[in-house]
């Protein structure tokens, strides 16, 4: 039977801190049953780029399989959606621990007698010291952590989101954020001692390093890996620019046909010792129990799931341990702009587990064309505003009912999201309430004036985030009308807007002198933050604004049928009022600094 490289296993594998979430590709085999002796694991890379090239990476595993290469993505702990936090006291130190948990299991899954790595920027760095691997392939790489986190810095000091400095009480002086993503002092310790001189002799036979455009030389890299007795290849694609690619989330298909060229040419030389049968007895674990970790320690219990209509969406619902009768009611996130069901500087994954540890269940999902739902078809990949992706939020709320046996749910969406969010509020009667984190734009891409999709205010280098004109996000009637329909349906609302600086908010400017009016009906809630920008990158409004959401499904749940919400942790944890006792460690409570 074929294998389906758009549907790949995806769940976890245990690991030395905790559950590893990983994503399995089997060979399709088409040549007369001939099996590669090469298996392939994708380094996935930390911050920004790992959001930013999620569907690089995946298009990367899905045309290996093609090629018939068993292919094995991962999520390191601490990273989307792994157990633990980047603030856990050992991380990101475990990495090459799991990172051969992971070769372990992938060679053992498919048998293979030899071993490709690839990684990408900062996971090209850090698969510089990962032996076991035959074949070693990076795009991009730092000489070492330390060039990784100054550019990491300078990427935040140019955003300028954040501009009285808050942090979060639990922060550590002098800690690094790294546009939307934090870096503790023992963590870029440790990344800054990674890099060329992780290197071991005899480590790799063949190396190809691809550079990630034309200013880069990679000297140092190279030169390394020569050094230690590795053949090298340094390769410059023509046209391939890594920081035209970012923004946009594009794949690079020049780059995944040359490395693809390549390991099939490496596949001529005689093997040393012969591949095995592949292990058919080691699927992954569907489920999991993860850890949010510090500074909000709690285990909840994770799935992974295909379903929809024709069975292709994926996501993972977090849900409470102990929960014996049915929710009040469950949440559905909603994939916020290009970025896969992790969110934004992972913040669906920390969001859905606080509201998981708070009782809640909490559905995080991608809409087709983004993340691991493939598209409706090849001109909607990577497509935002689609008005045909509402009848995936739908399919999302199906499953949370069906799994939960909740009697409504809340849903949620940052920018396109909230775009799907409103939508979806608009039509189904299971909405007992909606989030909307700033949006941005209000009608699909049909209806717009101009087809092409601003994705949430990003500019050409990383994303320094920039005003989206008034013709992107539509009439103001749209908005206006659609909101009283929401609210009169009794559906409430929390709408959340950053601060757009001297060009105004498109939101904001929509309604106009119509909010105090919505506010007073009692079903409507604004928040206007400052000191943040649109995709929330400063960390104390993550934080704050998980608070925010949490709080407000709790007044939503008071008032629904079902199991009242946990106020904090889980059965046999004591209550415990986050109103009345500010600063209380281990909660959801008042410590993170108020928006104007």
């Amino acid at each position: 039977m074929a294998v389906d490289t758009e549907h790949p296993e995806a769940g976890w594998i245990p690991g030395p801190r905790g559950p590893i979430f990983v994503t399995y590709y089997a060979p399709v085999r088409v040549m007369h049953g001939r099996r590669r002796s090469h298996a392939v694991l994708l380094c996935e890379p930390l911050g920004p780029d790992r959001m930013n090239l999620h569907l690089a990476y995946r298009d990367l595993a899905m045309r290996l399989s093609e090629a018939e290469f068993a292919v094995l993505r991962f999520d390191p702990t601490g990273t989307c959606d792994a157990s633990g936090s980047p603030r856990d006291p050992d991380w990101p130190g475990g990495w090459y621990e799991e990172a051969e948990a992971a070769q372990a299991y992938l060679v053992s899954r498919s048998g293979a007698s030899r071993l490709a790595v690839f990684g990408a920027r900062v996971a090209g760095t850090l698969a510089l010291g990962l032996p076991g691997a035959n074949a070693l392939m990076i795009w991009g790489p730092y000489r070492d952590g330390k060039a990784f986190l100054r550019h990491e810095k300078a990427l935040s000091r140019l955003l300028e989101s954040n501009p009285s400095g808050f942090r979060p009480d639990f922060s550590e002086p002098d800690e690094i954020e790294g546009f939307g993503f934090v870096y503790t002092n023992a963590a870029a310790t440790w990344l800054s001692e990674r890099g060329v001189r992780s290197i071991r002799n005899g480590a790799f036979e063949h190396a190809r390093v691809v550079a990630w455009d034309d200013n880069e030389s990679h000297g140092e890299v190279t030169g390394a890996l020569e050094a230690a007795g590795a053949d090298v290849e340094l390769v410059r694609i023509p046209g391939l620019a890594g920081d035209d690619l970012l923004p946009r989330q594009g794949v690079p298909s020049t780059l995944h046909h040359d490395l693809i060229g390549w390991l099939e040419r490496l596949e001529s030389e005689p093997v040393a010792k012969p591949s095995r049968v592949p292990s058919n007895e080691e699927s992954l674990l569907p489920r999991a129990i993860v850890n949010r970790g510090i500074p909000h320690p709690g285990e909840t219990e994770e799935e992974s799931l295909r379903f929809g209509r024709t069975n292709d969406l994926f996501g993972i619902l977090s849900r409470p341990i102990g929960l014996k009768s049915a929710p009040a009611i469950s949440v559905v996130l909603i994939s916020g702009g290009n970025n896969h069901r992790s969110g934004i500087n992972r913040n669906y994954t920390e969001w859905g587990r606080e509201l998981a540890l708070a009782g809640v269940p909490t559905l995080r999902f991608d809409i087709r064309g983004l993340g691991d739902s493939p598209p409706n078809s090849p001109e909607t990949l990577n497509k935002l505003y689609l008005s045909s992706t509402q009848l995936d939020v739908s399919d999302a709320i199906d499953l949370v009912i069906q799994l939960t046996n909740c009697s409504s749910v809340v849903v949620c969406g940052l920018c396109a999201g909230a775009f799907q969010a409103f939508e979806v509020a608009r039509k189904d009667p299971r909405v007992r309430a909606v989030v909307l984190l700033d949006i941005l734009r209000w009608v699909s891409v049909e209806s717009a004036s101009e087809s092409r999709v601003l994705p949430a205010r990003l500019t050409e280098l990383f994303g320094r985030l920039r005003s989206v004109g008034r013709q992107h996000s539509g009439p103001p009637k749209v908005l206006l009308d659609g909101l009283g329909e929401i609210i009169g349906r009794g559906v409430r609302v929390l709408f959340v807007t950053c601060d757009a600086g001297s060009d105004g908010h498109p939101a904001l400017d929509a309604i106009g002198k119509n909010l105090p009016a919505l506010e007073a009906t009692g079903r409507f809630e604004h928040e206007f933050v400052t000191d943040s920008d649109h995709i929330f990158t400063p960390i104390w409004s993550q934080a704050w604004l998980g608070r925010r959401i949490l709080r407000f499904v709790e007044s939503v749940s008071e008032s629904s049928p079902g199991e009242p919400i946990w106020k904090h942790g889980r059965p046999g944890v004591p209550m415990v009022d986050s109103e009345a006792n500010p600063g209380l460690a281990q909660s959801t409570s008042d410590y993170y600094p108020e928006p104007d």
